[in-house]
């Protein structure tokens, strides 16, 4: 079981967009953005959910959880920097490093997982990504 071709490019975006709306955006953006990217992940779980039949079960204790969990800390912490240093000019690159990390790294993460999620053997019929 993997996920379809588009969930992992498409959670990237999502995940990358937020950083450079976070780092320049003013508090009302700051919010919109966090809401925007909440439904569009909802979104992104249930066409995932239709294209594989297979619904996400996060905080599983699997070993995928744990990567995912690891990463999002990740994520938080470059959100944070970029939202304490954008203004800054000699640092006016930093948050765009960090938009290039979290694309990236969301894929390869995305990518890990379902390997990970292919190599567990199926428990009580149901295999929990």
């Amino acid at each position: 079981m993997h996920a379809p071709w588009w969930y992992h490019p498409a959670t990237a975006a999502v995940a990358g967009s937020l950083i450079p709306l976070l780092a320049f955006g003013n508090a009302f953006t700051r919010f919109g953005a966090i809401v925007a990217v909440s439904a569009v992940s909802r979104l992104l779980d249930w066409g995932y959910r239709r294209a594989t039949g297979v619904r996400k079960r996060w905080f599983s204790g699997t070993a995928s959880t744990v990567i995912w969990i690891v990463w999002g800390v990740v994520m938080i912490a470059l959100a944070f920097v970029t939202v304490v240093v954008h203004d800054r000019p000699a640092a006016a690159w930093i948050p765009w490093a960090a938009t290039a990390v979290v694309l990236l790294g969301t894929l390869l993460v995305g990518f890990a997982t379902d390997r990970v999620t292919r190599e567990r053997p199926r428990v009580g019929g149901e295999r929990p990504v």
